[in-house]
């Protein structure tokens, strides 16, 4: 993987790190890539669906899980 960060770290008001290094989109491109290469959504559906599933179950792999997909979360999470 190609990947200038080698930790995530969550900081939802901007206290460690300001909003604009990158690390929010770095991870929703992530998540993209996830959801086309291993579940074979369209690539101009995965941001679409990444959101929904976002929003309507808490994250996206919850969503996933919902659907009925059998994903292991340590590799979700790679």
């Amino acid at each position: 993987m190609d990947s200038p960060f080698n930790s995530l770290l969550f900081d939802l008001d901007d206290t460690l790190y300001s909003s604009n290094i990158g690390i929010a989109e770095f991870v929703k491109k992530n998540v993209n890539d996830y959801l086309i290469e291993k579940c074979g959504f369209p690539e101009n559906k995965a941001t679409i669906i990444r959101d929904e599933l976002f929003h309507s179950h808490g994250s996206t792999f919850a969503g996933l899980r919902a659907l009925g997909y059998d994903i292991d979360a340590d590799k979700y999470h790679e």
